[in-house]
């Protein structure tokens, strides 16, 4: 009896510190690869280019760790917003040159810029260091190139969305846009790896990444966007997010879009919903209005 008593007692054990060792806050290292795909740059192809007549210029600022972190910046005089492009886990700023070009020929100036590991900069990725590397990037922005807060948009893609919405937490701006982003880390991590479910979310990462409990509190005024055939973080998820949201919201439904082609497959659709949205973005902070919150179905063309 006493020997069977013991046996529990080191199954329990056992299955205990097996629970511990695959817990994904405490061994980080076997999940990074599974979150983080950083995209370097060739040697010597990393010059910022020009974009919709917008010259690129190549800049550098620190993050909290001491890490030199690279972007580009896309100054245009007549800008009224400057926009700061979070992007995902997977791309570096060399890699979505179509959205810029979008976001340039609506109107705006656009920093994006390139997590620690990601492209130039230094360091390795992390939830921590990349939700932290959004407010370097901010800072850098908004102090050394004096870019006021309420001229401020942050804009996320897919992981970058958790990344904005947590950068909205900890400094000021005018808006945020979230393009394919999911509901929470929580959400896509277990759809895509039910045994995560064992583990809650407090458990998975810090901060959480959870865009839903974001945006359910006072925010910005905020535009989701999705496509309908997004097969890596699902249309769903978009509509989660703006179902949680409280107002000013507004949701763009894009028929026919997947996960990374919304900007090249639908180049001037986008341009012109990005335009309304910042002119309504002009009506809100001058008479505490934006536009309605109907949602909008467009169905992809190129041109």
């Amino acid at each position: 009896m006493k020997m069977a008593h013991t046996a529990i007692v080191l199954l329990a054990i056992g299955l205990l510190a097996l629970y511990l060792v695959l817990c994904p806050r405490l061994n980080y290292a076997l999940y990074r690869p599974l979150l983080f795909h950083p995209m370097p740059f060739i040697a010597g192809n990393s010059s910022p280019p020009q974009l919709v007549g917008v010259d690129g210029e190549d800049v550098f600022f620190t993050n909290n760790r001491g890490n030199k972190l690279h972007g580009w910046y896309f100054y245009n005089p007549d800008a009224k917003y400057t926009v700061l492009f979070s992007h995902g886990n997977g791309a570096n700023v060399g890699a979505r040159e179509d959205t810029v070009s979008v976001l340039l020929a609506a109107g705006t100036s656009v920093l994006i810029y390139d997590y620690a590991g990601y492209g130039n900069s230094e360091g390795v990725p992390s939830v921590e260091r990349v939700c932290h590397d959004s407010v370097s990037a901010y800072d850098y922005l908004n102090k050394t190139r004096n870019v006021p807060a309420k001229k401020i948009i942050l804009y996320g893609e897919s992981l970058g969305c958790a990344v904005s919405t947590y950068l909205s937490t900890q400094r000021p701006s005018a808006g945020i846009i979230l393009q394919s982003g999911f509901a929470s880390l929580n959400r896509i991590a277990t759809e895509i790896f039910p045994a995560l479910a064992l583990y809650p979310g407090q458990l998975l990462a810090d901060p959480p990444l959870d865009n839903v409990a974001i945006v359910k509190r006072p925010h910005p005024p905020l535009l989701v966007v999705h496509g309908t055939d997004d097969d890596i973080v699902p249309f769903a998820h978009g509509q989660a997010v703006y179902e949680a949201a409280v107002e000013p919201k507004k949701f763009i439904e894009l028929q026919g879009c997947g996960h990374n082609d919304i900007s090249a497959s639908m180049p001037g659709q986008y341009k012109h919903i990005l335009s309304d949205w910042f002119t309504s973005l002009d009506r809100y902070h001058d008479h505490g209005r934006i536009a309605d919150n109907t949602g909008i179905r467009t169905a992809p063309h190129h041109g």
